[in-house]
C-alpha cells in the first residue's frame, strides 16, 4: 500500500484548541440563554469532534506508513548483510584463482608466463586463455554487481530511515495536540453543563420561596393558620430537575438482537457489546475505541484481519448496495478516510468522536457507502 506522507500542522491543532476555548458563561444568566449557548457549544463540539476523529484516522494512516518504512529498513539491512557476505565470498574466489594461475605459470607473477620467449607456444596460449577465461570474467562481473547492490541498499536504507523518523516525529506531535484538544473540549462541555445545573437549582429554589410566600399570604387572608402546602411546594419544583451529568458510559445498545451467524455474527455481537463505551483516539479496546479500532477488533473476532485505518478498510473489500446491507458490513457516513462503522441489522454501530460514546444508530439514512468483509 502506498500512502502519501501525512503532514499535520502543529499550528492547525493549536488553533483548534484555541477555537474551543470559549469564555465561561455567567452563572446568573437566564436558563434559556444558557441552554441556547449549550446547544451552540454542543453543535460546535460535534463538528470539531468529527474533525479530531478524522485526524485520528490520518494518524492511523501515518502509523501504517511508519510500519512499512521500518519493514523496508529491516529488509534493506538483511540484503545488505547478504551482499557483504557475497562480496567476501567472491574476493576469496578471485584470490584463489590468482594463486592458481601463479602456481600453474611457474613464474614470478600470474602474468609473467605470457611474456616468456615461448609465448607463441600452445602451452602459453592455454595459460593466457585460462587467465582471461569467461569464468574469471563472470567472477569479476559478479563482484562488481555485488558492490553496486551493496551501495544501493545502503542508500535505500538510509532514505527509509530518514522518512520513518520524520513520520514518527509528526505522529508524536499531532497525537499530543489531539489529546490536548480532547481535554479542552471536555472542559468546556463540563463547565457549561455545571452552570446550567446551578442555574436550574437556583430557579427551583426561587420558585419554592415564591410558593411558600403565596401560601402564607393565602392563609393570612383566610384568617386560618396554615403552612405552605408540601404537595404544592414539591409539585411546583418537581417539574424542573438538574440535567443528567455525563458518566463514564453512554447509552446502552437498544437495537435488534444479533441475526447473523459465523464470522459476521461474531463481529456484530462484539460491536453491539461495546455500545456505551467512550470514544478515544487510536483506541482498540477493551475500555474505549476509535471508529476503525472498533471495526478492526470486531472483525478480528470473526476471523478477518484488517488495518487500523478506515480508508484501508473501505478499500480492501467489495462494495455493496445500501439496499442490500447485511449484518457485519462496514459502512461510512461521510467518506472512508474519515469514518467507518458496522451495520448490525436495522442500523449501525460506530465510535463517534472525542467526548462522545459508541452508539447504535437506527436506519440507513446516514449511510453513504458500504463494503462487505469476508
Amino acid at each position: 500500500m502506498n500512502l502519501r506522507p501525512v503532514r499535520i500542522s502543529a499550528a492547525a491543532m493549536i488553533g483548534l484548541a484555541v477555537t474551543l476555548a470559549a469564555p465561561a458563561f455567567a452563572p446568573a444568566a437566564p436558563i434559556g440563554d444558557l441552554q441556547a449557548k449549550k446547544a451552540a457549544v454542543e453543535a460546535e463540539l460535534e463538528a470539531h469532534g468529527a474533525k479530531v476523529a478524522a485526524l485520528g484516522e490520518q494518524l492511523n494512516a501515518a502509523q501504517i506508513q511508519l510500519d512499512e518504512a521500518k519493514d523496508k529498513i529491516a529488509d534493506a539491512d538483511a540484503r545488505t548483510q547478504a551482499a557483504e557476505l557475497e562480496t567476501q565470498r567472491l574476493k576469496t574466489l578471485l584470490n584463489a584463482r590468482a594463486a592458481e594461475i601463479y602456481k600453474s605459470a611457474g613464474a614470478n607473477g600470474p602474468f609473467d608466463a605470457i611474456n616468456t620467449s615461448d609465448a607463441n607456444d600452445l602451452t602459453a596460449h592455454k595459460k593466457y586463455s585460462q587467465l582471461a577465461s569467461g569464468r574469471d570474467d563472470a567472477i569479476i562481473d559478479a563482484l562488481a554487481d555485488a558492490k553496486d547492490e551493496l551501495a544501493e541498499q545502503r542508500a535505500a536504507a538510509e532514505a527509509a530511515r530518514e522518512q520513518a523518523q520524520k513520520q514518527s516525529d509528526e505522529l508524536g506531535a499531532a497525537q499530543a495536540e489531539a489529546n490536548a484538544a480532547k481535554k479542552e473540549q471536555q472542559r468546556i462541555l463540563d463547565g457549561v453543563e455545571s452552570e446550567i445545573a446551578a442555574a436550574i437549582e437556583a430557579e427551583r429554589q426561587a420558585k419554592l420561596e415564591q410558593e411558600r410566600a403565596a401560601a402564607a399570604a393565602a392563609a393570612a387572608a383566610a384568617r386560618a393558620p396554615a403552612a405552605p402546602s408540601s404537595n404544592g411546594s414539591n409539585g411546583g419544583g418537581g417539574g424542573t430537575s438538574a440535567p443528567k451529568v455525563a458518566s463514564g458510559r453512554g447509552p446502552a445498545y437498544d437495537g435488534p438482537a444479533p441475526s447473523a451467524s459465523g464470522g459476521a455474527g461474531a463481529a456484530v455481537a462484539y460491536a453491539q457489546a461495546q455500545v456505551g463505551k467512550p470514544y478515544c483516539y487510536a483506541g482498540v479496546g477493551p475500555d474505549c475505541y476509535d471508529c476503525s479500532g472498533l471495526t478492526m477488533m470486531a472483525w478480528r473476532q470473526g476471523g478477518i484481519s484488517m488495518p487500523h485505518y478506515s480508508g484501508s478498510q473501505g478499500s480492501m473489500f467489495p462494495r455493496v448496495a445500501i439496499s442490500d446491507l447485511q449484518p457485519g458490513d462496514l459502512v461510512t457516513t461521510s467518506s472512508w478516510p474519515q469514518h467507518v462503522g458496522m451495520w448490525v441489522g436495522g442500523g449501525f454501530v460506530h465510535a463517534t468522536h472525542t467526548g462522545d460514546y459508541i452508539r447504535y444508530v437506527p436506519g440507513s439514512a446516514r449511510v453513504v457507502d458500504a463494503v462487505r468483509p469476508g
